[in-house]
C-alpha cells in the first residue's frame, strides 16, 4: 500500500516544498572525487571512455535513435502513472543508441571484429532486432532497471542507475514490458528476469563514467551523453528551449549538437532541441566492451547426435585442426570439458566396463613394495 510506503510520503513533502525531483524523478547528484570516477577535468580528454576508444568521431547520433518511449505510457502507449523513471529512460535511450550506431557500422562494414561481436550478442538476446519494414530497432526493458537500481516516488540519481546497469545487465523489452500501475511496475523483479540479465554479461561489460559538461562537444566521441535539465521551461522562436535558472529536475539524452543541442527525451515530442548555451548537469558516458565471443549452435545437429546416444564428442581430425578436445552434449550447446573432466570421465566409463577396480590402501603399499 503506498500510504505504508515512506517515500510516497517523502514525494509528497517533495511537492508541498516544490523540490525539483517532484515533477519529473531526477536527483541530481555530482561525482564523488575520490570514489567515483571522474574525467575530463578542464580539456584533457585522457582518461575519457573505458579504454579510451573514440566510438564515433562525427559525435552525430540523432539518425540512430530508436523508437521513443513515454515514462508515463504503458506498453501499449497508453496513459499510465508517471514511473519518475526518466533517468533509466535515459540511460536505456542511450545505450540503445549506441547498439543502434554499432549495427550501423556492421551493416555498413566498418565494425571492427569486437564491434560486430557486440552486436550479435545484443541480436542473440532480442535487445536488436529488425523491424517489418526493414530497419532496425533496440529495445531494453526499463522497469527491471527502474526496480533494482532503487528508484522510489522521488526519483533516482545517474549513479545508482549506471551501477545497476554494470550490475545486472539488460533485458529485452519484450520479456518485461511496461505496465499502467505503480506497484505493478515495481513489483520485485522476477528470478529469470534477473538471469537474462546476468547471462548479457557473461558476453558483454557496460562501464561508465562522468564528463564535466563544459566539454560536452568532445565527450560526444565516445557515446550520447546522458545529463540533466529543468523540464522544460522557454523556448526561443525556433523552438529550442533557453537557458534557464531553474533547479534541474530531468534526466534526458544529447546526442549530436550543430546550431542547437539535439536531445531524444522520454516526454513526448521525444525530439528537443535547447540552445548551445543552455545549462545542462554532469554528463554520464557508457562503454560497452567484449567479454567472450557469443557461442552460436546448431541444435538441430545436437539433438540428432543425442538421438544416437551420445555424451560426447572429440574432436579428433589433427590435421585439420582437432586437438582431441572433448565436449559434453547439452539441448543447446556443447561445453568443453577440462582435462580433469576429461579424465574423470574417462576413468568413470572404464569403472563401468569392468575394466577399472578399487584397491585399498593396503594393497596399494604391497603392490609398490613399500609394506
Amino acid at each position: 500500500m503506498k500510504l505504508l510506503d515512506k517515500n510516497y510520503w517523502l514525494h509528497l513533502l517533495d511537492v508541498i516544498l516544490k523540490k525539483p525531483q517532484a515533477e519529473r524523478g531526477f536527483i541530481e547528484r555530482e561525482p564523488q572525487v575520490g570514489v567515483e570516477e571522474v574525467h575530463h577535468k578542464g580539456k584533457s580528454t585522457t582518461y575519457l571512455g573505458a579504454r579510451k576508444e573514440v566510438l564515433n568521431p562525427e559525435r552525430n547520433y540523432t539518425p540512430f535513435r530508436p523508437i521513443g518511449e513515454s515514462q508515463n505510457q504503458d506498453d501499449k502507449g497508453e496513459r499510465a502513472d508517471d514511473k519518475m523513471d526518466c533517468v533509466t529512460e535515459s540511460a536505456t535511450n542511450q545505450l540503445e543508441i549506441i547498439v543502434l550506431f554499432l549495427n550501423d557500422l556492421v551493416l555498413k562494414g566498418k565494425a571492427t571484429e569486437e564491434r560486430q561481436e557486440i552486436v550479435k550478442v545484443f541480436k542473440h538476446f532480442e535487445i536488436l532486432y529488425q523491424l517489418p519494414d526493414g530497419s532496425w530497432n533496440a529495445d531494453i526493458a526499463q522497469r527491471a532497471l527502474a526496480k533494482l537500481s532503487g528508484t522510489t516516488r522521488r526519483g533516482n540519481s545517474q549513479q545508482n542507475v549506471a551501477d545497476a546497469v554494470h550490475n545486472f545487465g539488460l533485458v529485452a523489452e519484450k520479456y518485461y514490458p511496461r505496465v499502467k500501475g505503480w506497484n505493478e511496475y515495481y513489483q520485485t523483479v522476477p528470478q529469470d528476469i534477473l538471469d537474462r540479465g546476468k547471462k548479457i554479461l557473461e558476453y558483454i561489460s557496460i562501464t561508465h563514467e562522468w564528463a564535466n559538461s563544459s566539454i560536452a562537444e568532445d565527450s560526444l566521441k565516445y557515446s550520447p551523453l546522458q545529463t540533466g535539465v529543468f523540464a522544460w521551461a522557454n523556448k526561443d522562436a525556433n523552438g529550442a528551449y533557453t537557458r534557464n535558472n531553474y533547479q534541474r529536475n530531468h534526466a534526458t539524452v544529447r546526442d549530436s549538437v550543430d546550431t542547437y543541442w539535439n536531445i531524444f527525451d522520454s516526454y513526448e515530442p521525444y525530439a528537443k532541441k535547447a540552445t548551445r548555451d543552455f545549462n545542462f548537469g554532469w554528463d554520464k558516458i557508457y562503454t560497452i566492451s567484449l567479454k567472450k565471443k557469443l557461442e552460436s549452435f546448431d541444435t538441430t545437429m545436437i539433438q540428432e547426435w543425442k538421438s544416437r546416444g551420445w555424451e560426447l564428442v572429440i574432436r579428433s581430425e589433427k590435421e585439420k585442426g582437432g586437438k582431441g578436445q572433448v565436449y559434453r552434449l547439452e539441448d543447446d550447446k556443447l561445453v568443453e570439458l577440462s582435462e580433469n573432466d576429461k579424465i574423470t570421465k574417462a576413468v568413470k566409463t572404464l569403472a563401468e566396463y569392468g575394466k577399472l577396480e578399487g584397491i585399498s590402501e593396503l594393497n596399494y603399499l604391497k603392490v609398490t613394495n613399500q609394506a
